[in-house]
């Protein structure tokens, strides 16, 4: 999920990238890597190219009322954020007590936000209700880190719009501190670290307001379809768009999205807003007299018309009356949960075919903060899609923290570097902005 790293290999890559003498040294750093982590498999689930209709609601049916999944891919409306998986756990608690008997034991696979609202439901309902999670904590893909002395997000960061959004009733019940986010204060660079004027980026988001969904051609394609003759430096502003407003949203690169992959989403009105005292601060409202076992890890289940076994990694076995699987949907497409019998081929097929996507962040403090006062700063180098995006935390948490977000194949192949030479590739970014 996330990794400190020591001072000694940061000041490496500082002399590494050239940015010693040039900005600060920084004092602490934070690297994630979502699609190692063998409980998420990734950050969260987009539509891909050849993507089905029937996709998502093959995903979540129920195995003859024994076996059912919820979590933010099985969302028709909400899928790939915390407020979708939250409401599908909702709705997964509802179908299962439409069948269950009063008695029924109930086991919840996950204990992320979508299995803990299950959870919430089915145990006010008076079912006995266990949750099993893998990893030795609760949230799943809510991560919130306190190692740089502040809580800083690793995983989901926003609540999409606060109108309606049920996140911001959670909040209000967890007296959490809540701070709307600008995404229009923002200031973009060149790769000569020069300022980029609004009117010019307005310009090029223009040029892509006017997707047909219907076509069936990748937004990489379309880029270059629509920008085959235009200079370097209008085509690198094209990508820079791009990669901030569809493949930093959709955790994929432009490669595998279609205009129909990003048009089916949905999020509240409203501003986005973050949790200033912790993401996690959600989950409080869940738990009261809820059994979580963390650290077991479910490797199979197998229904039959009395119940389900499901099997744990450390060898015993739990027999229950239903299931309820929350597991992200990377879990299931790498198979680490097995089925018998086998899952229906449009389940199979639906988990094949649904991407899921990959947000990375690294995350920098320093001693004083040396970069714009802004909440955005974005920055269109001379690496397409590496490092276009960095938030400023230092209002937000008191401390001067920036975090540079990388999505799908960059992140993707970003991951596989050591820390020192991810922390060189991002230093290297912020040098050519405010190095002197």
């Amino acid at each position: 999920m996330g990794a400190r790293v020591d001072r000694e290999t940061i000041e490496a890559a500082a002399q590494a990238a050239g940015s010693i003498d040039r900005i600060p040294v920084a004092t602490d750093a934070i690297i994630t890597r979502w699609r190692q982590d063998p409980f998420a498999r990734g950050s969260y689930s987009y539509l891909p190219l050849d993507f089905d209709a029937s996709d998502r609601s093959a995903l979540r049916a129920d195995l003859d009322g024994r076996v059912f999944f919820a979590g933010e891919a099985t969302s028709d409306d909400y899928a790939g954020t915390v407020h979708g998986a939250f409401l599908e756990g909702h709705a997964a608690a509802l179908r299962i007590s439409s069948v269950a008997d009063p008695d029924d034991d109930i086991t919840i696979v996950g204990a992320g936000i979508a299995g803990l609202a299950a959870a919430r439901e089915l145990t006010d309902a008076g079912y006995s209700v266990i949750v099993i999670e893998g990893r030795e904590r609760i949230g799943g893909r809510i991560a919130t880190d306190s190692h740089l002395g502040v809580p800083i997000e690793l995983g989901a960061g926003w609540i999409h719009g606060d109108q309606g959004n049920p996140l911001i009733e959670l909040a209000e019940q967890a007296n959490a501190r809540l701070t709307e986010t600008d995404g229009d204060d923002i200031v973009v660079y060149d790769s000569d670290g020069d300022p980029i004027e609004s009117v010019e980026i307005e310009e090029v988001v223009g040029r892509f307001d006017d997707l047909d969904p219907a076509d069936p051609r990748s937004l990489a394609t379309i880029l270059d379809d629509e920008l085959g003759d235009a200079d370097p430096s209008t085509r690198a502003l094209a990508q820079y768009v791009l990669t901030s407003l569809v493949e930093h949203d959709e955790a994929a690169s432009l490669d595998d999205l279609r205009p129909a992959s990003v048009e089916l989403g949905e999020v509240f009105a409203g501003p986005d807003i973050v949790v200033s005292d912790g993401y996690s601060r959600l989950l409080d409202p869940l738990l009261d007299g809820l059994r979580i076992d963390v650290g077991q890890v479910v490797t199979a289940g197998a229904p039959d018309v009395a119940g389900v076994t499901s099997a744990l990694a450390d060898g015993p076995t739990r027999r229950s009356n239903r299931v309820l699987v929350t597991a992200p949907l990377g879990v299931l497409k790498a198979g680490d949960i097995s089925f018998e019998p086998p899952l229906p081929t449009d389940k199979q097929t639906a988990i094949g075919r649904l991407g899921v996507g990959v947000l990375d962040r690294v995350v920098l403090r320093f001693d004083e903060r040396f970069w714009d006062d802004r909440t955005i700063i974005g920055f269109v180098g001379n690496e397409p899609s590496l490092f276009v995006e960095w938030y400023d935390l230092t209002d937000l948490t008191g401390a001067p923290i920036i975090v540079g977000f990388n999505a799908g194949d960059v992140a993707d192949a970003l991951a596989t570097r050591s820390d020192q030479q991810i922390i060189e590739a991002a230093l290297r970014s912020l040098t050519t902005i405010y190095g002197s």
